[in-house]
């Protein structure tokens, strides 16, 4: 996994502010790159981040509402390739979406 710094609030900020005690390797890095595209991860419903199952070794899901722009679908690909993730985006109702992350075999 390639190290890169982290500007925004990601894992660090669900374990405190969400009381997660425990947070996956791959719920940390997931967490860490969306609190990247998103600028911190507290700009994403916290009602949603608190559904997320972020203990997940295998894949971690999010449903978000809003919309990921050209250039944070950009940001994210180049930080998923980074931390060594691959990732799916589906509609789940209007103006939501389900992003899923899985490490890279």
């Amino acid at each position: 996994m390639n190290n890169t710094i982290q500007r925004y609030a990601g894992a660090d900020w669900i374990q405190k502010t969400l009381g997660i005690k425990h947070i996956s390797l791959l719920g940390r890095r997931v967490a860490d790159c969306l609190g990247e595209v998103y600028r911190g991860i507290y700009h994403l419903n916290q009602t949603s981040l608190k559904k997320t199952d972020w203990t997940a070794e295998r894949c971690v899901t999010v449903t978000i509402s809003g919309s990921l722009w050209g250039h944070e679908v950009q940001v994210l690909l180049d930080l998923c390739q980074q931390h060594e993730l691959k990732f799916a985006i589906d509609g789940r109702s209007p103006n939501y979406m389900r992003l899923s992350f899985w490490e890279k075999q």
